[in-house]
């Protein structure tokens, strides 16, 4: 029943296996407006959030060594398994990211995350991208959800730009899927919707 609302109602679970967004994907009026969660409210739930360090923002203060410890270990056990690993730190809004850099607590503590997977990552000879402010993918701020989730055209720029700083990843794709990429971000208006990439 939960799918079968989805799919008429595009809200919960969705075939791509989004929960949540499916209404915003789809380019519906949404809850979340009422809540200024969204571009068009400027994102101001977020920034207010990260101001108030309240909610999702509530947490700051450095990695201790049990956390950089278990950093450690994650990336042990996959180098053990054979797994590839690249770690990023995910985009949100310009707007928010903005937000937290005029916020001291937020920016040092979003600072000393990101210092601890980047030492991670170069002491285990893995690659670490930092997309912590949108526009750096050159996307404009109308690709996230909410300002601290990216939709499906944000993400594709997110991959295409693994895919050329990454010689691991970048073996998993050919030119002609790089290619295609990079056509399907020059034309976003051939995109299924201002959210998504396919239907």
């Amino acid at each position: 029943p939960v799918g079968y609302h989805a799919t008429l109602s595009g809200n919960g679970f969705r075939a791509d296996g989004s929960y949540q967004y499916g209404d915003i994907l789809n380019a519906q009026k949404t809850p979340s407006a009422t809540r200024r969660m969204g571009h068009g409210e400027d994102f101001h739930f977020y920034r207010q959030e990260v101001i108030a360090s309240h909610g999702r923002f509530a947490y700051t203060g450095a990695p201790d060594d049990a956390e950089r410890d278990l950093l450690d270990k994650i990336i042990a056990e996959a180098r053990d398994q054979d797994v590839a690993l690249i770690l990023f730190f995910p985009p949100m809004a310009a707007a928010v990211d903005e937000t937290i850099r005029k916020t001291p607590a937020q920016d040092a503590y979003f600072a000393a995350v990101k210092k601890t997977v980047a030492g991670a990552a170069a002491k285990n000879g893995i690659a670490f991208n930092d997309f912590q402010d949108l526009a750096v993918l050159g996307i404009d701020d109308q690709h996230t959800l909410d300002g601290i989730h990216v939709d499906e055209i944000a993400s594709l720029a997110m991959l295409n730009a693994m895919i050329k700083s990454n010689s691991v990843l970048a073996a998993l794709y050919d030119q002609v899927a790089i290619d295609k990429t990079e056509k399907l971000l020059e034309n976003r208006q051939n995109m299924a919707g201002p959210h998504r990439i396919i239907p």
